[in-house]
């Protein structure tokens, strides 16, 4: 229904001179016209009334758009300045914020402003459509290159105007090829109205020349028919859903430069067209290609498999780990002696930036060359971790590598030591260590090479016994002085009683050496460290930032006891890093994760946290992703040396270990660098990832 006509004579303020261009604002209440002759842009109420005007900068305003704020986007076809075309961005006062040339010349014809204020500019002699920012950075071109027309989908033959709908799909008048086109904001072909290019059309739907689009609120499309003098009207136009959904699957993870990896396409839903990001700068177009990665680093690697129709992308994070294995090694100048044993140790590995030692008897050092005293007996096995760069932690464990005894102590008893002579007497020897030979001197100048002798005594006095043990540690003595006595018997008369003789018997010593004795039963109470979790070591691709996703398999660099705590040797899982703690690959997207948790297990990360407004201290979502086949399972999270958990993470029964599930938990953390520590008070705990998020923040 004719509402009514704002055509003016000519000469008049709000009058027309070729008016090519028209847009509505958001609200309704405003409409823009760019007028081409007269240079200008014309204002005025959805009545009709005038309300203002402003001239353009350089010349021949064509087409005009709003966007969702009430700015106005003009596509001038020729600046008479600098002889090329512009987009000038206007306040609704006319007041001009900003223009820049979208490139071409003398061909900008049409505008239009997505959600995303995202600008898409048609080139009419070019046959190309492009997008920017609104500030005029380019982000795609759709069309030929070399600016040829063309009839295939995602080609043009002289596009003039542009519109887009409430879900930002762009409708684009291709006038030559007698249709209006559609895609998607990614310039996916979504379908097309009107003809079968580039024939034209009288019929319903079909088109001659059609010169501009429009999208309504509701989706409704209005197509300015020109060659066949018409408006025509489509329903609503919706985009298909797509189909495809990429996928792929790396024929190893984990190697050295230069490193061979075999991709495998896995998308689903008839893909005609792949491209691979490998996350060095290098791509491909192959469906299944092989990329040789030449120098270390963690990759994360997309594929976009896409047809005609739709477009999918599938990203694994830290999928190649290329890294140069670093060896660990170490000898020492001694591997057996007695207490105390003073060892040292020299290292010998390769692109080492870190070292962890264990000593086996408790104690470990953080020296590259550490020296160590053992206290105590025992057979040792020593354990070297080193770490470095980006590859984490090997180690190395020599199996009982030191042995250590007690200085060999020599003793002896006798069944008795006092009596009458004839006196037999039963010696037994205490020694520890290694004896060939045994020698006793009994003090009368009597001698045994008996390891237990017996001997008689049959003169009265007091006797010094020696017993020598020679080995393999040398001769060792023990002498105890008047160890027996001797005495006559008396024998009793009326008148004067025999003489005892008081003379001591001579006796012929060995000159003696000094040895002093240790105690033979002497129980050793074992060493028993228990591990705190400190601030140190260093982080592992990190420090890891908050807000922001810490990977579990990310702890710190230190080895036990320093990163982390692992009650059982070696990775079981055996990917991604050397030491002691469990990764394992999900079958599911290949990334790695933290598996085999056992009760008292710990890591370790450094972060840091940034806060929220002036706050020192702010309260984050963090999402834990996690799975067990268990019920009742828990992780405990530590700031620094804290005794007073800042969190508890019930994990529940997710049905088995590779079915993982987001539990949500609100985390209170200080602003700055700290140490953050998982612990597990349960077993049956697999950890993938922790997403940190300013509290409310999806």
């Amino acid at each position: 229904m004719f509402v009514k006509n704002w055509s003016n004579p000519v000469g008049n303020t709000g009058d027309f001179w070729y008016p090519v261009g028209i847009a509505v604002d958001p609200t309704g209440a405003n409409v823009y016209v760019s007028d081409l002759e007269s240079n200008r842009i014309l204002k005025f109420t959805s009545n009709g009334d005038f309300v203002d005007e402003w001239n353009t900068s350089g010349g021949d305003p064509y087409g005009v758009a709003v966007d969702r704020s009430g700015h106005v986007f003009v596509a001038e076809v020729y600046n008479y300045e600098g002889g090329l075309g512009q987009v000038q961005e206007f306040a609704p006062s006319g007041d001009l914020i900003n223009n820049w040339s979208p490139g071409g010349k003398k061909n900008p014809l049409g505008v239009a402003v997505d959600s995303n204020n995202n600008v898409y500019i048609s080139y009419f002699n070019s046959n190309q459509i492009r997008k920017f920012t609104s500030n005029g950075t380019w982000l795609a071109t759709w069309g030929r290159a070399d600016g040829v027309h063309g009839s295939n989908a995602t080609e043009f033959w002289a596009p003039t105007d542009i519109g887009v709908d409430g879900d930002d799909n762009v409708y684009v008048a291709d006038t030559d090829n007698n249709r209006i086109q559609i895609f998607n904001a990614a310039g996916l072909p979504l379908g097309s109205l009107g003809n079968t290019a580039p024939h034209s059309g009288q019929g319903s739907g079909a088109f001659n020349r059609p010169s501009d689009v429009a999208v309504d609120s509701t989706g409704t499309v209005f197509a300015a028919d020109t060659g066949n003098n018409r408006i025509q009207r489509f329903g609503v136009v919706r985009a298909p859903t797509p189909t495809i959904s990429a996928g792929f699957y790396a024929i190893g993870h984990i190697g050295q430069a230069p490193y061979p990896v075999r991709f495998l396409d896995q998308s689903v839903g008839s893909p005609t067209a792949w491209h691979w990001d490998f996350g060095d700068g290098s791509t491909s177009t192959e469906q299944s290609p092989t990329h040789i990665y030449n120098n270390t680093g963690a990759y994360n690697v997309a594929l976009t498999a896409s047809n005609d129709l739709a477009s999918d992308t599938a990203i694994q994070y830290r999928c190649i780990i290329v890294n140069t294995v670093p060896v660990a090694n170490f000898t020492s100048n001694a591997t057996a002696g007695q207490t105390p044993f003073t060892v040292q140790f020299t290292d010998q590995s390769s692109d080492a930036s870190g070292y962890q030692w264990q000593f086996g008897d408790g104690t470990t050092s953080a020296d590259k060359n550490p020296v160590h005293t053992y206290s105590h007996p025992g057979t040792y096995s020593v354990t070297l971790t080193i770490t470095s760069g980006d590859y984490g932690s090997v180690f190395t464990e020599k199996s009982g590598y030191i042995t250590v005894t007690d200085p060999p102590t020599v003793g002896f008893s006798a069944n008795v030591t006092a009596g009458l002579f004839p006196l037999a007497v039963q010696f037994n020897e205490s020694i520890t260590g290694s004896v060939q030979y045994y020698y006793w001197q009994f003090g009368d100048g009597a001698t045994s090479f008996d390891r237990e002798p017996i001997h008689v005594y049959n003169v009265a006095g007091r006797y010094t016994v020696s017993l020598y043990a020679i080995g393999s540690n040398g001769t060792q003595e023990k002498t105890v002085e008047d160890y027996i006595n001797v005495i006559s018997p008396i024998t009793p008369t009326p008148t004067t009683p025999a003489p005892v003789n008081t003379t001591p018997v001579p006796t012929t010593q060995v000159p003696t050496m000094t040895l002093t004795p240790v105690p033979t039963n002497t129980t050793l109470v074992p060493t028993v460290t228990t591990i705190v979790p400190t601030v140190t070591g260093s982080p592992y691709n990190g420090p890891h930032n908050i807000p922001g996703t810490l990977q579990a398999e990310d702890y710190d660099l230190g080895g036990e006891g320093v990163a982390y705590h692992d009650t059982t040797a070696g990775n079981e899982g055996g990917v991604y890093r050397h030491d002691d703690v469990d990764i394992e690959q999900l079958d599911t997207d290949g990334s790695p994760n933290v598996g085999w948790i056992r009760s008292g297990e710990w890591l370790g990360y450094t972060v840091n946290v940034s806060t929220v407004g002036t706050y020192s201290t702010s309260t984050y979502d963090a999402r834990f992703r996690v799975a067990s086949s268990h019920f009742g399972s828990s992780i405990l999270v530590y700031v620094d040396n804290g005794t007073t958990p800042v969190a508890n993470v019930s994990v529940p029964n997710t049905g088995d270990w590779q079915i993982f599930k987001t539990i949500l938990v609100s985390i209170p953390l200080p602003a700055g660098q700290h140490r953050l520590v998982l612990k597990f008070p349960t077993d049956n705990v697999n950890i993938n990832w922790i997403t940190f998020t300013s509290r409310g923040v999806e």
